[in-house]
């Protein structure tokens, strides 16, 4: 089936089709492109491909964008990502509160200075990595292009850090890391295990053991921090 999308984007950046007189919101839709359409298995729609790609439309340069819940604009140019944005805030806030423009990063890239990731096993290790959208699917991340340069040699090395028999023995214990750089280079990085509760103290105590040169480590346990070990 193929369609035409209507003018403007949902709240969540999608764009906006109608299917038999019902509307549908498609991730990966940009106003105003014509887009094949089949049905998807739990009855919604799904693109198959973009035949007339809006003027707007960019490659994401990320392998994982469309299924890590990480990202949702990537495929459209910076410029229209902060008119969409202006728009959104204007339209949230309403005509009596007209807020300030959206202030634009002087990055595309490498502007996120912390994240949270979730903990899951894959193969023979555990990794961080997001969830796919509005899903629990785990997808494993080895790289980011969003977050900052400090951040993006963090990833190899915590799948590297967490291989191993030890780590898959209390996998089920691990939730997620957070990963905080300073806005300026040089300073420390911060590694924050967040563990299930009951998790075992040889898991809390092989982490606090864990902090590479230059970095420091917290351990907190179903929120409560145990206390940080530098690096």
């Amino acid at each position: 089936m193929r369609l035409r999308a209507a003018e403007g984007l949902t709240d969540s950046g999608r764009g906006r089709v109608e299917i038999d007189g019902r509307p549908h919101a498609l991730p990966g839709v940009l106003p105003g492109e014509l887009v094949d359409v089949a049905p998807a298995p739990d009855g919604r729609a799904e693109v198959v491909s973009v035949v007339e790609p809006s003027p707007d439309r960019v490659a994401p340069g990320c392998p994982k964008f469309g299924r890590c819940g990480g990202c949702d604009l990537r495929h459209m140019t910076y410029a229209a990502e902060t008119t969409f944005k202006n728009t959104l805030a204007r339209r949230w806030l309403g005509p009596d509160r007209a807020p300030e423009p959206v202030i634009s990063s002087p990055r595309v890239d490498g502007y996120r200075h912390r994240v949270r990731l979730h903990l899951q096993r894959r193969g023979r290790a555990v990794g961080p990595g997001f969830f796919e959208p509005a899903s629990r699917r785990f997808v494993p991340l080895d790289d980011c292009p969003v977050l900052a340069p400090a951040l993006r040699p963090v990833l190899p090395a915590l799948w590297e850090t967490l291989a191993g028999s030890f780590f898959l023995r209390h996998g089920r214990h691990l939730d997620q890391v957070e990963l905080a750089a300073g806005l300026e280079s040089g300073g420390p990085i911060l590694i924050l295990w967040q563990l299930k509760p009951g998790a075992p103290k040889s898991l809390i105590k092989t982490l606090a053991a864990l902090s590479p040169p230059g970095t420091a480590t917290e351990i907190a346990v179903n929120n409560e921090v145990q206390g940080p070990r530098p690096g």
